[in-house]
């Protein structure tokens, strides 16, 4: 389920676009430019509830994929047997670390507490550990508003939303702990997709808090000005005005405006050649 890391109101804004006539297709540049973020900077800013498997090495500190929270549990295969026998305890057994991580930013490493009773070293193999948890960058959310009516089961994908809520189809919003993928907007109907990124849809009573989901602020300009530059490619049958320096040819600037606006979100060092 797409993962949008800017609004479509966002990006017609950017494109000079006012009608609907084009939102899917650019609700799909969305998609194509959120997904290469994630490319380029080599981890998912969105969230996920996951189980996710992970390599021992031996050590006492193994680097996992970055989690925000592990709400299952942390298991481990101490005889290799492909069973995970043995359920490791929060701070009695283990620490996510770093130990005082940046608002809204994940633990990429996990570490067991040397005076455990029950492990004190990873055992050495191929996926020994198993993480049942909220996976990604962040859960970072910012108010949109209330319900306007209950959503009175899991199946229903109308949502009535009071009034100035802001919302954009293409943003995911969260009710409780359930995610939603907004599709369509119609003033304050909105048409969903229930229980995305592993969550589960449940009922909300009229009245409950809603909050859309938001990404780290380089990574949103990010989007936008790469959606934006294939939109516009798109228009002008990706023509580059010639350069005489450049041997009748010109860089795409707003390329290296995207992968710049992520270089210090990237999880791992961007070599320079």
């Amino acid at each position: 389920m797409p993962n949008l890391y800017a609004p479509l109101g966002v990006l017609k804004a950017e494109v000079g676009i006012t009608g609907t006539a084009q939102d899917a297709v650019l609700l799909r540049l969305l998609e194509r430019a959120s997904r290469e973020c994630d490319s380029a900077a080599q981890r998912q800013f969105y969230s996920e509830l996951d189980t996710h498997v992970f390599d021992g090495e031996g050590t006492n500190r193994i680097a996992i994929d970055d989690v925000i929270s592990i709400d299952t549990s942390l298991k481990v295969d101490e005889d290799g047997d492909g069973t995970y026998e043995l359920t490791l305890a929060a701070s009695t057994d283990y620490w996510l670390t770093p130990d005082n991580p940046m608002a809204n930013t994940p633990y990429t490493h996990v570490e067991l507490n040397p005076e455990s009773a029950v492990l004190t070293l990873w055992p050495k193999g191929r996926k020994r550990v198993q993480i049942i948890g909220m996976f990604g960058y962040s859960n970072e959310t910012e108010a949109s508003g209330t319900l306007g009516a209950q959503i009175a089961d899991a199946a229903t994908t109308a949502v009535t939303m009071t009034a100035g809520h802001g919302l954009t189809g293409g943003e995911t919003i969260v009710i409780q702990s359930e995610h939603l993928y907004v599709l369509a907007v119609a003033t304050n109907a909105l048409t969903v997709v229930r229980g995305v990124n592993g969550t589960t849809a449940a009922s909300h009573v009229n009245g409950t808090a809603v909050t859309r989901r938001r990404f780290p602020r380089l990574a949103e300009e990010a989007c936008i000005v790469r959606a934006a530059d294939i939109w516009r490619g798109t228009q002008t049958g990706y023509g580059q005005v010639a350069s005489a320096e450049l041997g009748g040819f010109q860089s795409n600037t707003a390329y290296a405006q995207f992968r710049g606006l992520l270089a210090d979100l990237s999880r791992y060092p961007v070599v320079v050649y």
